[in-house]
């Protein structure tokens, strides 16, 4: 079971310590939980999105959130000055 401040936190709680284990992800603690987890075990991320995110060099929510940026910027063909 999971308990988290919205569905998806508490989709990724309830899988961590299936199938009889009890997880609460605080908002406070909650990037700390999830930087480590590989982008698999994200609620909803399948094996195209995982592949296709892979191919961005995401390869778990930390390096998304720390590349985002750069990231954005590459899919997009933006250019900075």
């Amino acid at each position: 079971m999971g308990i988290a401040s919205n569905k998806f936190l508490a989709k990724v709680a309830s899988d961590l310590e299936k199938p009889d284990g009890f997880v609460i992800i605080p908002d406070e603690g909650c990037q700390e939980i999830l930087d480590p987890l590989p982008v698999s075990r994200i609620w909803g991320i399948g094996k195209v999105t995982q592949k296709a995110l892979k191919s961005t060099l995401i390869i778990s929510p930390y390096t998304g959130h720390k590349n985002l940026v750069s990231i954005l910027l590459r899919s997009t063909h933006l250019a900075v000055a």
